[in-house]
Order: structure tokens, then sequence, then C-alpha cells
């Protein structure tokens, strides 16, 4: 069977079930159909590891093409969360950059030989980050 998909112009509407175990949005296409959708709540981790995931093989698979990009390219949206981390991966040489979201935790591949230099660029961005900007340094 062939699949013959829409192309998506947004996803709108986000709402929560007064129990707070589900949320629905839309999706609403470029070419007029719209699709509403519930999601258990507890699936939220699954569907960003998703999206990510599938960002990843889509940066590998082809070329940005400047016309394409998004014109907020380059600008960064803050995403709240819970805590930071790092963590060993599955073998010694695979560190984690661990994100806690609310409900769900995602894990960062870094690379074991720029882990040093991470390290000291947090502590020292930290340091500047945290003075009380109204007493001089």
């Amino acid at each position: 069977m062939e699949r013959r998909p829409h192309p998506l112009k947004e996803i709108v509407d986000f709402q929560m079930s007064d129990d707070g175990k589900k949320f629905a949005v839309r999706l609403v296409t470029a070419d007029g159909p719209t699709l509403d959708i519930e999601i258990p709540a507890i699936e939220m981790g699954a569907l960003v590891r998703f999206f990510v995931m599938n960002a990843a093989e889509l940066a590998k698979s082809r070329p940005v093409n400047e016309e394409e990009s998004d014109p907020a390219h380059g600008q960064v949206t803050p995403i709240p969360t819970q805590a930071i981390g790092l963590a060993q991966g599955a073998v010694h040489s695979e560190p984690l950059l661990i994100v806690q979201l609310f409900g769900f935790d995602l894990g960062f591949e870094v690379p074991i030989t720029e882990l040093s230099r991470l390290s000291a660029e947090f502590s020292q961005a930290s340091l500047l980050m945290s003075a009380d900007v109204t007493r001089p340094q």
C-alpha cells in the first residue's frame, strides 16, 4: 500500500485532559485536512525521542538547502529542564549528557574527546552567568 502523506503546516491547540493523563493536539495540513489526536501523557518522552532521533537521521541523509531552512535557524528556543548531568553510556568511552525534563529524560552522546573541554566551558560559563552584575569583579 502506497503512502500518500499530506504536507504538515502546523501543530496547534495543545490541550491537557482534566486528569493530566492525556493530551491532544491538532495537526493542520497545507492542503486542507486536519487531524485531532489524543496521546497518553506518559508517551511524551517517546514522541520527543522519536522526533529527535529522526531529525538526526534527516540531517545525516540530506544536505541543507539554504532556501528550505527554518527562518528561526540559529535561534535557540529555551526548553525548561529539571536537571542536567552526566552518565556513563553502554561502554566506558561513551559519556552521556542527561537532560531531565518533566516526566522523562533525554540522553545525548558526548564524544569522549570533548568531555574535558565541555566541562571547563560549563564551569567558566556558570561562574560568569551566576555572578552578581551589580558588584564589580
